[in-house]
């Protein structure tokens, strides 16, 4: 388990963010990479509280998609990695890493289609030489894991 200013952070959250008020507050915000949770923490005489909870809207056939791209880019003995760019929106959800290759992936649940945004980022990523993508079933996960 890793901490930070001694709250433990378990490994399955992402980098999290921390912010002291002017009279001395300090908050930190985690996040949990597999669900997109969030939680608030709030540090009162040298302990951490949590204050808050709160959930991004992930539709559960993208995340158990996910999910799936991940165990499955494990068994194969690939690096499968969350992606976030800060400062910029709409790039891929995972990096998948091995065999010498480095490819984008997008997870869509079976009615989600990319938006204009993420569209553009993949094009992007496209013209300057980037495998990319977009799986919306299990199918298209074996056959993106095929390439590699």
């Amino acid at each position: 388990m890793r901490t930070l200013n001694n709250l433990p952070i378990a490994e399955t959250h992402a980098p999290s963010v921390e912010y002291t008020t002017e009279n001395g507050n300090i908050y930190i915000i985690t996040s949990d990479i597999y669900r997109t949770a969030f939680t608030l923490w709030h540090q009162t005489n040298g302990k951490y509280n949590k204050i808050a909870i709160g959930t991004s809207l992930v539709e559960d056939d993208k995340l158990d998609l996910a999910l799936d791209l991940m165990k499955k880019a494990k068994e194969k003995g690939f690096l499968c990695l969350k992606f976030t760019s800060p400062g910029i929106r709409g790039v891929p959800d995972r990096i998948v890493v091995g065999h010498g290759k480095t490819i984008f992936v997008e997870t869509k649940s079976k009615t989600g289609t990319p938006s204009e945004l993420q569209k553009l980022r993949i094009k992007q990523l496209r013209d300057h030489g980037a495998e990319v993508h977009i799986a919306s079933s299990r199918e298209q996960i074996d056959q993106i894991l095929e390439t590699i």
